[in-house]
């Protein structure tokens, strides 16, 4: 983790990006986020249940998706996030929304992020020709989390093929890796693993969050250095690729603590930070800009 911070230090400086995407300006949201499919999802993974997606504005059609999009531009949105829940198979059904999508990307110019799932690879083209700006995408480095977890009947392989299909479609890669699922420190691996050749725009690390509802709800979260961990063994191995601590992650001490830990460990990025995150940050003397957009945008933010 020493060795991290060092590395971060050389590379990129003593600065950090914290994205704050909930306001941008008197009551317009900068950011907000579409699902395709509103409350739905076929996975009912053992951690979320859907419950994610209920924090979502449904757009079900994409007549809706376009309007929702234009109805932010005007708002005042500089971005928005396109997701949705998952087929059974762990891809998001993107397919009839991409004209959607291309034709508010052209209207607004706005920064449109997906999530992909899964994706396929005829998706993977089309949300490339829609222009979208970057793919995010959950990889799972333990094949237990991949099919008790996600009920997926799925492997390290499909991963690693949807990793390719997005990099050959040109789209900007952007991948999570959500600690607290089980193996953390082998997942991890495996996952920088499936990035090997790939050159991610950037990497983001996430929290596992117990949700009331769920069978997870009392599983315990991860601990600040398992965090640290993680973000210190993606900047060994990717670099110079910007690290982002993302927004979903546990609430109360245990956040203020991961912030600190991410700071710490050299991540250049902090979803939604906490007041510690803007301790530790003067304390080791970085410089802070915010944002008020999605932080999978780091990779434009953090020029080296």
């Amino acid at each position: 983790m020493e060795e991290s911070r060092e590395t971060t230090d050389r590379l990129f400086g003593r600065k950090v990006v914290f994205y704050r995407p909930e306001f941008h300006g008197p009551g317009s949201k900068s950011f907000p986020t579409f699902s395709v499919t509103g409350p739905s999802c076929a996975l009912q993974c053992e951690h979320c249940k859907a419950q994610v997606l209920k924090s979502m504005k449904p757009t079900l059609t994409p007549d809706a998706l376009y309007e929702g999009i234009m109805m932010a531009f005007k708002a005042g949105a500089t971005g928005c996030l396109v997701s949705g829940g998952s087929r059974p198979d762990g891809s998001v059904p993107l397919e009839r929304f991409v004209e959607a999508i291309r034709r508010a990307k052209a209207d607004t110019r706005m920064k449109i992020v997906v999530h992909t799932g899964l994706v396929r690879r005829e998706t993977a083209f089309g949300l490339a020709r829609a222009g979208v700006d970057a793919a995010l995408i959950d990889l799972l480095g333990d094949e237990r989390s991949i099919q008790s977890i996600y009920h997926l009947s799925a492997g390290l392989d499909d991963y690693r093929r949807a990793v390719r299909d997005l990099v050959e479609a040109g789209i900007s890669l952007t991948p999570h890796f959500i600690v607290g699922l089980g193996s953390d420190g082998e997942a991890v691996e495996k996952v920088l693993d499936m990035l090997e050749g790939s050159r991610p725009k950037a990497f983001i690390v996430i929290a596992l969050r117990p949700l009331p509802s769920t069978p997870m709800s009392l599983s315990p979260p991860p601990s600040p250095r398992d965090v640290a961990v993680a973000l210190a063994k993606a900047r060994l191995r990717l670099r110079d690729v910007p690290l982002a601590l993302g927004c979903m992650r546990p609430v109360g001490k245990l956040r203020e603590e991961m912030d600190r830990a991410a700071i710490e460990v050299g991540a250049n990025a902090i979803a939604h930070p906490t007041k510690a995150a803007y301790e530790a940050a003067a304390e080791l003397g970085c410089s802070v800009t915010e944002k008020f957009s999605c932080c999978s945008q780091v990779f434009e933010d953090m020029v080296l």
